[in-house]
């Protein structure tokens, strides 16, 4: 079932995370493997910021018969026109979501990167989301960049590229990304090493707090 950009927390004991990978153009191994992560029961999606190949036969079928929710983005590399018969509707260039647990909201915008990197290259707001998701590079970067929000007040935008589980670039080691977000306070974003799966950079997220109204 597709997501509609939305989704609210359960408070089952566990925290819950989006799994965050791009560019894995027709690697068949890397994408079985993601995809064994994205059936984890406590995935809530899996977020792909582009370059995935799906005229590839395998990951087409594997695409079809999902059991997990898969929310991509279009790279410059992708053929718009054959999602459908994987059972994907035609990416958009860019998304944005939204998740919420009892602190506040996360905000994220994804785009391949290569046409609007930022929220701002389609006219949003920067400082309206938590954290912005890109690829293309395949190379991993975590880092935040300081906004100013008005007069007196600041806050970070944290922007992620997971680089690329099977062919990296720059001295990049292969990886991905995982966002956790626990049922109440921070979440937070992760890039690990894709073939040991260690712990190669990691930074706290700040919830948005949504004020509450007395309607």
């Amino acid at each position: 079932m597709e997501h509609n950009g939305r989704d609210t927390m359960k408070d089952n004991g566990k925290d819950r995370f989006l799994l965050v990978a791009s560019d894995i153009h027709d690697e068949e191994s890397a994408f079985e493997k993601l995809a064994q992560k994205a059936n984890d029961p406590r995935c809530i999606a899996f977020l792909y910021a582009g370059d995935l190949n799906v005229e590839n036969y395998f990951i087409n079928h594997a695409l079809k018969y999902r059991s997990f929710t898969f929310i991509p983005v279009l790279g410059n590399c992708d053929n718009p026109w054959v999602w459908i018969d994987a059972g994907v509707p035609q990416p958009p260039q860019f998304r944005t979501l939204s998740y919420t647990n009892r602190t506040g909201d996360l905000r994220i915008y994804m785009s391949h990167g290569h046409l609007y990197p930022y929220p701002s290259s389609v006219g949003l707001g920067d400082e309206d989301f938590e954290v912005c998701i890109t690829g293309h590079t395949h190379v991993n970067s975590l880092k935040a960049d300081t906004l100013e929000t008005s007069r007196h007040s600041k806050k970070q935008l944290v922007l992620l590229n997971p680089g690329s589980p099977s062919c990296p670039r720059g001295g990049s080691h292969q990886s991905y990304a995982m966002i956790t977000i626990p049922n109440e306070g921070s979440a937070v974003v992760q890039i690990r090493d894709f073939v040991r799966d260690d712990l190669l950079s990691e930074m706290a997220v700040p919830l948005h707090k949504v004020e509450e109204r007395n309607d």
